[in-house]
């Protein structure tokens, strides 16, 4: 028996089967840059019957502002450059039926020299996933954590696209019995809706709960859906009626899959919404690692952020805030509508401190200033700015005393709170403290109301 191409005309019907078989879009363009041909695959990738095109410029499908990148690319087409160039893609927007545009990865090759075909070959595929990774990836070196929404939005999105799901979504901010961020992606409102819900039957509180309890193994070991501590479930079997009720909607399955995040204190879910009935295969089980690394990548890059914003604007020693913080915080107090809120500086000037911290030792001196430190927060509010200063100076900014007579109630606390009895090995020592109290004018900075508290130290 013969071999398939053994045969001209059985190899031509070959490579005519394969380019009308493909889920990617192949167009043939003359010199002339006008469409000549086109395969089905163009219902894939833009909306469009074949015949749509044909006859059409190929300029017609490109965001104008892609041009110049398209049609230079073309023009490096002849043989020796598309040797160095092959496998290399560029990058576009196409116009799609439905008069949006999306991205989409091009590959040419020159038939421009064939006297029977002249014209280039275009192979073009959608190129949402890498969009939005490209997407992910720019946003996370470019904001910070207040962009977290957004961010991973684009890791929603990118596994929407390349699991052909019906939405999906990256749920974090555990708070021990529900997620309360969310970022999703194509997602019927139904379904959001859910995702806050402290229903522990729910697919991805189980999922997290999984994970929980593998809390201490090997964080090396791969988080994949291969692992056991995915829930697949199926909604027409699902307990809750409000999950069932998503069938009715066109959704059939919904995977969750928890995601380590090692060195932070949070739990992740991604969370997949399917039109399809079944578990994932094997391909859509790394396509799922993948991007449960990326949202590891995010979570611990942010507490990284977190970590090193905290050394930056606090005490080592004692842990308060330090001047870095109050002059991130001073515009709470400065700014408001009616030229800055009511706030009241105290300042702290510890007295007796360095006879006990030359008798005692340095040692001592530093545990004597960190039980100093742990009374003033006690004694103000959580919201409250209390500051180490430098050495054995302290200040507070708090917007819970707005008049004389609330800023010297709360100089009597803080007095009365430094001067108990300290034990510091094996003593008990006493320190007292100089307290100068400034009730911010209107419009007045923390600046300016500190030198005035600074300045009722010595009166």
């Amino acid at each position: 028996m013969g071999h398939l191409f053994d045969d001209p005309e059985n190899q031509a019907h070959f490579f005519a089967l394969l380019a009308e078989d493909l889920v990617h879009m192949v167009l043939l363009i003359d010199d002339q840059l006008v469409i000549r041909y086109a395969n089905v695959g163009v219902r894939e990738v833009g909306g469009y019957e074949p015949d749509d095109l044909v006859g059409l410029p190929a300029a017609d499908l490109m965001h104008p502002d892609d041009l110049a990148l398209a049609f230079s690319s073309m023009g490096d087409l002849d043989t020796s450059v598309q040797r160095q160039l092959a496998g290399v893609p560029i990058h576009v927007r196409l116009l799609r039926k439905d008069g949006t545009y999306g991205p989409v990865e091009l590959r040419g090759t020159t038939f421009l020299a064939d006297p029977q075909i002249r014209g280039i070959a275009v192979k073009v595929r959608r190129a949402d996933t890498r969009a939005h990774v490209d997407a992910f990836l720019d946003l996370l070196v470019t904001t910070d954590e207040s962009e977290a929404s957004t961010v991973l939005r684009e890791i929603a999105a990118a596994a929407h696209f390349e699991l052909r799901a019906s939405g999906a979504s990256v749920l974090w901010g555990f708070d021990g019995s529900r997620f309360t961020r969310v970022a999703s992606f194509a997602l019927l409102a139904e379904a959001e809706a859910l995702l806050r819900a402290a229903d522990p039957s729910l697919p991805w509180l189980r999922a997290a709960a999984a994970l929980a309890d593998r809390e201490g193994d090997d964080p090396a070991e791969p988080f994949g859906p291969n692992t056991g501590l995915s829930v697949i479930a199926e909604l027409a079997d699902a307990a809750d009626p409000a999950l069932a009720a998503l069938v009715t909607r066109g959704m059939r399955a919904c995977w969750a899959f928890p995601i380590p995040t090692p060195g932070v204190d949070d739990r992740a879910v991604l969370v997949v919404w399917r039109p399809f009935a079944g578990s994932p295969s094997y391909t859509m089980q790394h396509t799922v690692v993948r991007y449960g690394r990326f949202v590891e990548l995010a979570l611990q890059r942010w507490e990284r952020e977190r970590q090193l914003r905290h050394a930056a604007e606090h005490d080592q020693l004692t842990g308060l805030a330090n001047r870095a913080l109050l002059h991130r915080r001073r515009s709470e107090f400065e700014e408001g509508p009616d030229g800055g809120r009511a706030y009241t500086v105290v300042a702290v000037d510890l007295d007796g401190f360095k006879p006990v911290n030359d008798r005692l030792g340095h040692a001592a001196g530093d545990e004597l200033l960190r039980v100093v430190a742990a009374r003033l927060r006690h004694t103000t509010r959580h919201d409250d700015v209390v500051v180490r200063m430098g050495g054995d100076e302290f200040c507070i900014v708090t917007d819970a005393a707005t008049s004389p007579e609330d800023a010297a109630e709360l100089a009597d606390r803080v007095l009365a709170a430094v001067a108990a009895p300290i034990a510091l090995d094996g003593e008990t020592v006493t320190v007292t403290a100089s307290i100068g109290v400034a009730v911010a004018e209107p419009g007045e900075s923390v600046d300016e109301a500190l030198r005035r508290a600074d300045a009722a130290l010595y009166d």
